[in-house]
């Protein structure tokens, strides 16, 4: 800490944000750092700390970035309205969680008392769920994206690129999650490597995959790692692997982006 002031290392360690994302935020001007040297290095203040905490407490009451904006820009944004359709956002969420639920408790408690599975009844419960799930996919995709964005991820040309980085990131989570299941430290010379693949990866796709509007797909890793994405989204997603890998990768960035 310099003159009452952290770097952008520092600050990133100080309130988890990854150094990735505080560019991206200061890019967006949604939190610009007390001071730049003449080397273009970040130095943030306290100031800067109580905004990333206000920034970091909306995103994960399920805010986007946008509407975040308009949030800290607008002083008389009727945050508490917002607020609450939120909470019935969340709500209906968990409803959605909570059918799932059901499904595999059924699935047990039949289990139990027959020794065997009754596929055809877990059957019409699961098709009951993927209908309701893909409600929940629909209204998490209204929540989180605007109607030309939603266009966007519809288009031809993203889904092409999707399904042939598909595999590419299934086999990465894939090893990742082998990694977190054997107890390596994600800063482990072993993961480290597969950490820099996903940097790799994740730069060659984001050109691809998204050349005009890289705010979108800083705001899909963002999602990923919160957890709040439908499951049947991406490939080989897992919440717990994603936290695992961007430990190891926000390790690798701090050491290229010192």
């Amino acid at each position: 800490m310099m003159n009452n002031l952290w770097s952008t290392a520092e600050f990133s360690k100080l309130t988890g944000l990854s150094i990735r994302t505080l560019h991206y935020y200061d890019e967006e001007g949604v939190l610009i750092p007390h001071h730049k040297n003449e080397k273009g290095f970040r130095y943030y203040s306290h100031e800067d700390f109580l905004l990333a905490q206000k920034i970091t407490t909306l995103k994960y009451v399920g805010f986007n970035l946008n509407q975040i904006k308009k949030i800290l820009l607008n002083p008389d944004f009727d945050l508490l309205g917002s607020l609450r359709l939120q909470a019935n956002a969340l709500r209906e969420g968990v409803a959605q969680m909570n059918k799932g639920l059901i499904v595999v408790e059924e699935s047990i408690k039949h289990y139990t008392i027959s020794g065997e599975i009754d596929w055809q009844r877990l059957s019409r419960v699961l098709k009951t769920f993927k209908i309701s799930h893909s409600d929940f996919g629909k209204e998490w995709a209204e929540r989180n994206f605007s109607i030309e964005e939603r266009k966007f991820f519809g288009g031809k040309g993203f889904q092409k690129i999707k399904i042939n980085y598909e595999q590419l990131w299934a086999d990465i989570f894939s090893e990742a999650k082998r990694f977190m299941l054997e107890g390596k430290d994600p800063l482990s010379d072993e993961v480290q490597v597969l950490a820099q693949k996903g940097i790799d990866l994740w730069a060659e796709l984001s050109k691809k995959q998204y050349p005009n509007n890289p705010e979108l797909a800083n705001r899909m890793w963002e999602l990923m790692k919160s957890g709040d994405i439908p499951t049947d989204l991406i490939a080989g997603y897992d919440h717990q692997v994603i936290l695992y890998f961007n430990e190891a990768m926000e390790y690798r960035e701090s050491l290229i982006f010192k």
